[in-house]
């Protein structure tokens, strides 16, 4: 048998070791390039996100100051509104949600009353300007919204999820109600029995904070969103769902602003102002420190 010559023997030898250190070579080149090509991708995914306009510079002119009233029923005398004051600050990218008990007594050049029966009266344009007048604050506009326009409005722009504290059982009329403790998705007969069974064993108080942070939740989940999708969408429901006086100039002017707002996130803050009941609890003063607090808020 022949044996291989020393010669051969080494270029073999050198071939094996050159094939193994391209392999090599070639792997590492191409996970290499794999990397850099993930990277790229995720920069570039980056990139073709839609970006939000952020060069708004905030001006006090375009604060917006809205008093939300709800009537469940606006005929049925026995059934308390609630009423919320919703303010838009532009210097600190802040919307803050207030809560004004029914029975707030306000004074005014054409005397005093509740909010409840200025609203009776005059609607919603008399008691927003009541209020601005009582606490000398600006108060842009009113938002009315009955039960139906409610659930209208939720239809459209979707329900939020809210974590009931304890699961109720009780009778509304002829209706019974069942509530399951744990997180809920809330409609408008939702929101209302809710509400409606906070006041009962807990006081108005407690209604109109559960209500409020509800008002937090739809601005930040749903009409943010909707707005930054669709600003005239957004506009064109509010003004089929809900009774208002803002006007199409006051929304459109204010684009800079709300896209501003609305693309960042934790942006609403409920706000209780102290205060006393009086007379059997139909009527409720806002104590001096709450009024001015609010007013350096505003």
């Amino acid at each position: 048998m022949q044996q291989k010559t020393p010669k051969k023997h080494e270029v073999k030898s050198f071939l094996l070791a050159f094939g193994a250190a391209f392999l090599v070579l070639a792997v590492i080149a191409t996970a290499v390039v794999m990397i850099v090509g993930r990277k790229n991708g995720l920069i570039q995914e980056e990139i073709s996100k839609p970006q939000v306009e952020d060069s708004y510079i905030p001006s006090d002119e375009d604060d917006l100051t809205l008093l939300l009233s709800f009537h469940e029923d606006p005929s049925a005398e026995d059934t308390p509104a609630s009423y919320h004051l919703l303010h838009l600050d532009a210097a600190t990218a802040r919307t803050l949600v207030i809560p004004l008990p029914y029975q707030t007594a306000l004074d005014t050049s054409q005397g005093t009353d509740t909010l409840d029966g200025i609203w009776k009266e005059g609607r919603g344009e008399m008691a927003a300007a009541a209020v601005g007048e009582h606490l000398q604050v600006p108060v842009d506009a009113y938002m009315d919204m009955d039960l139906a326009g409610l659930e209208e409005f939720i239809s459209r722009c979707g329900t939020v999820k809210y974590e009931i504290a304890q699961s109720s059982s009780f009778t509304r009329g002829e209706r019974k109600v069942s509530l399951s403790q744990g997180k809920q998705l809330m409609d408008g007969q939702k929101i209302v029995d809710l509400g409606y069974y906070l006041r009962t064993t807990q006081g108005e108080m407690a209604r109109n904070d559960f209500l409020a942070q509800m008002v937090g939740l739809f601005v930040e989940l749903r009409i943010a969103p909707l707005y930054l999708e669709d600003a005239d969408a957004l506009f064109q429901n509010l003004l089929e769902c809900f009774s208002t006086n803002l006007s199409a100039q006051e929304f459109v002017s204010r684009s800079g602003f709300f896209r501003s707002l609305f693309s960042k996130d934790d942006r609403t803050t409920v706000v209780s102002l102290g205060g006393r009941y009086y007379s059997n609890r139909t009527g409720f003063i806002i104590n001096d420190t709450a009024v001015r607090t609010l007013r350096g808020m505003l």
